[in-house]
């Protein structure tokens, strides 16, 4: 009824990022505050509080994509050196 770019639908759409956020569906989440992002930023302008909300929104989403895939990457190196000091 609002349409994609109106403020209200534009926090909701932040707001459904958050969800995703919390159930650490990052990938999800990066999509969904990407469009709070691009749409707030349209509508209300660059500097606005709401995108810049978004932005943050998104640039934590996008670190603990990388932390996730790091711990990861250090617990599979941690395996194999403990394997190999056996």
């Amino acid at each position: 009824m609002l349409g994609h770019e109106h403020t209200d639908t534009l926090t909701s759409t932040n707001n459904v990022g958050v969800a995703l956020h919390n159930q650490k569906k990052y990938v999800e989440a990066e999509v969904i505050y990407r469009r709070a992002m691009e749409g707030t930023e349209k509508t209300l302008g660059p500097e606005h509080a709401d995108t810049l909300r978004s932005v943050k929104d998104l640039e934590v989403v996008l670190s603990q994509q990388k932390f996730e895939e790091a711990v990861k990457r250090y617990e599979e190196a941690l395996k194999k050196h403990e394997r190999g000091s056996t």
